[in-house]
């Protein structure tokens, strides 16, 4: 089931670009197409983070893949969002919607969007039966796909801690932190 959502997110992603050119579609909103690339540059911006944030911090080696890691990885951008990758790929969807500014490019968008919502769920369950009450309680600290939310439980943390303590909220717990 997880590779058909895959592949229709990634098809209605390729679909939503490329099909509006090839029928020479012609933005007519240039301040629309000025915050698509913005969204762009945020979506590249998380999914670069996703994929640096765990070998920065020595959490897995060149070459490792991170679906095969063995631990909860709850600091760097994964401190913010569960999902940073997915969250990227959603926004890469609007900003394409934004910068092509047709209607096929919003059709094929939107059910792309939807196979990537329900991919981030299954990934949920599938980090829940591998890692277990860690990644349960991570999954009740830190927002799935919610940026703005996590940024601001993130700060939340980092006011609740006295000064001598670590900068990432790495081993954090329900009973300290309720939000």
């Amino acid at each position: 089931r997880a590779f058909f959502l895959y592949w229709i997110a990634g098809a209605s992603l390729f679909a939503a670009w490329l099909l509006p050119g090839l029928l020479g579609s012609v933005p007519r909103l240039g301040t629309l197409r000025g915050v698509g690339w913005g969204v762009w540059t945020v979506a590249v911006g998380l999914i670069w983070a996703s994929i640096l944030s765990p070998r920065s911090r020595g959490l897995m080696q060149q070459g490792e893949d991170e679906a095969c890691a063995s631990i909860t990885i709850d600091g760097g951008i994964y401190a913010l969002i569960r999902h940073p990758r997915y969250l990227g790929w959603l926004l890469v969807y609007v900003a394409v919607m934004m910068l092509t500014q047709h209607w096929l490019a919003v059709t094929f968008a939107i059910p792309g969007m939807a196979c990537v919502y329900l991919i981030s769920g299954w990934e949920d369950r599938r980090l829940v039966d591998r890692l277990g009450p860690e990644y349960e309680q991570y999954t009740q600290c830190v927002p799935a796909l919610n940026l703005v939310g996590g940024l601001i439980r993130l700060l939340r943390r980092r006011a609740k801690r006295s000064p001598g303590e670590g900068a990432e909220p790495t081993g954090y717990s329900l009973e300290k932190d309720p939000t």
